[in-house]
């Protein structure tokens, strides 16, 4: 599938399945400059649907000023745009990662730290009741694939066709999978190259990620899901 094929059926199952976007949403979309192309496609379909949408620009150099000139006790304060951001927006698309993850070596750990407690100081509170997806696409790049080890073309394609299922069905596998683990009091994992464990997790509620942020999953507190989805977990 071509790269525009992929973006304009991954932008449509974010907005009408996903996110389920309507004519009262107003959509943020956080990006880098090489994700112009989908964000295009995303903010068309949320706009075929009547909503308003923002694009939320970052770089690689960017961030590392932020990062770099801004002291530890500033960046744990919670970001005034940040918050209006989530304040006003019903719904967003959390499309991360900077190009090449060697700047996270010019940054101390310390700064690290202090950022994702601003941020989370920005966002948490809103963080049951704005719809949000995470693209893991997103994170694919050459430089990132060279750090990491990968190869840059299968993981791209490995990414691209986890991103783009048929949710519907993902849904339905996932909640039999549920229906069937959660009886159980403890789960064997095994693998051929030697994977041997075993869980103890009885009494613990399940849920299932499928990608979709439905009302059952705003009614229990759940607005933020990943995309590629099908993880299922216990909540302790």
């Amino acid at each position: 599938m071509s790269k525009v094929k992929v973006h304009e059926r991954l932008a449509s199952l974010i907005v009408s399945k996903c996110l389920r976007i309507n004519g009262n949403d107003n959509v943020t979309i956080f990006l880098y400059p090489r994700h112009i192309p989908l964000a295009e496609e995303i903010a068309h379909e949320c706009f075929k649907k009547g909503a308003d949408v923002l694009l939320n620009l970052y770089t690689d150099n960017y961030y590392l000023s932020y990062m770099s000139e801004l002291s530890a006790e500033s960046l744990r304060q919670p970001s005034v745009f940040c918050k209006a951001l989530s304040e006003y927006s019903t719904a967003q698309v959390w499309m991360e990662g900077v190009e090449d993850p060697r700047i996270f070596k010019k940054i101390p750990a310390e700064k690290h730290d202090a950022a994702g407690e601003g941020e989370s100081k920005a966002h948490a509170p809103y963080y049951r009741k704005v719809r949000s997806i995470g693209l893991g696409l997103a994170q694919v790049t050459p430089l990132r694939a060279k750090t990491y080890g990968f190869d840059y073309v299968e993981w791209k394609r490995m990414m691209e066709a986890a991103s783009t299922v048929d949710y519907e069905q993902l849904a339905s596998t996932g909640r039999s999978l549920k229906e069937a683990l959660s009886q159980a009091g403890t789960i064997h994992i095994t693998a051929p190259k030697g994977t041997d464990l075993t869980l103890d997790v009885s009494g613990r509620p399940w849920r299932v990620t499928d990608g979709v942020i439905d009302e059952n999953d705003m009614n229990e507190g759940n607005a933020m899901d990943q995309i590629p989805a099908g993880s299922i977990y216990t909540k302790s």
